[in-house]
């Protein structure tokens, strides 16, 4: 099992998680900080939910602008796309047993299941995390289920469709959560959730007048006279999604319109909507689209 001691992130905080996929959903691994290197857990975030229980040391855990203190036995769930990080407390060493699992992962997207016991708590933006504490005999219950599931995914050699039972108990951990969902505090709005929609309607604002130029994290940023970190925050906050994702989705709804238009050719479209070249256009837009310009035009025709 994998042991983490540092992250790397991109340009726009985004944990690199390449380990994770649709085959393999989930993935359990300790993670150790020593006290004087809380520098390689920078700020950063990822399309998956994390699990973490507190195994030596207290720690401090900052989701967005809350933090929490944790000690040793005590967990945390942060939910998708929230700018987090964490660090040592009274200069110990912490180490964490963690699960990152993706969405489908608890079920499949398109089920009864997802949209009835996942999205709803996906959608909860006043509950960002759930903290878990070792002195509450049911969130202790929950974090000794998680705590089972994680000995079994290191246990060598697995037993035959181990899998399965590793699945059972993050479910029942997941179902415990929903079970007790009103028990956990709401971060209701406040100036702050104020201060950010001004920053999103003039982040937005810039996008929508400048998608066909060149346009970085930074000009975004800039544009409400913020970092890019701030940035982050409020879209992820407001919008479920990064800066550039925004700008890149915004980018191909341009391009649709001047598709179905009919006057412009595919290399003049890709230009005039913010894309360096024809080939990295028809990347992007497949991908987002399900399919290239030229049969999105033809289909719509």
């Amino acid at each position: 099992m994998r042991t983490v001691e540092s992250i790397h992130v991109d340009n726009q905080l985004l944990e690199d998680i390449h380990y994770i996929n649709p085959e393999k959903p989930v993935a359990f691994y300790h993670s150790l900080l020593n006290p004087d290197e809380v520098n390689k857990i920078p700020w950063h975030w990822h399309p998956a939910l994390q699990l973490g229980r507190l195994k030596e040391g207290e720690g401090r855990f900052f989701v967005g602008d809350m933090q929490f203190k944790l000690k040793e036995g005590d967990g945390i769930l942060i939910n998708i796309n929230q700018l987090h990080r964490y660090s040592p407390e009274a200069n110990q060493p912490l180490h964490l047993i963690n699960v990152l699992f993706l969405l489908e992962f608890v079920a499949p997207p398109a089920s009864l299941a997802y949209k009835k016991y996942v999205e709803p708590m996906l959608r909860e933006e006043s509950r960002p995390c759930f903290v878990l504490r070792q002195e509450i005999d049911w969130q202790k219950e929950l974090l000794d289920l998680y705590e089972r599931a994680f000995q079994l995914e290191e246990s060598e050699p697995h037993a035959t469709g181990y899998e399965l039972e590793v699945h059972e108990m993050c479910s029942r951990f997941w179902r415990g959560i929903l079970t007790h969902l009103e028990q956990f505090p709401r971060w209701e709005a406040n100036s702050h959730k104020i201060t950010s929609q001004v920053r999103m309607k003039q982040m937005l604002t810039f996008i929508a007048e400048n998608y066909s130029e060149k346009i970085a994290l930074d000009d975004i940023a800039a544009s409400a006279c913020i970092s890019k970190r701030e940035a982050l925050r409020c879209f992820r906050e407001n919008m479920w999604k990064t800066p550039i994702l925004y700008l890149t989705e915004y980018r191909i709804e341009k391009a649709k319109q001047e598709l179905l238009a009919g006057d412009k050719t595919i290399v003049d479209i890709a230009f005039s909507c913010g894309f360096d070249s024809a080939s990295y256009f028809n990347r992007v837009f497949r991908k987002h689209a399900g399919m290239t310009p030229m049969e999105y035009r033809k289909r719509m025709e």
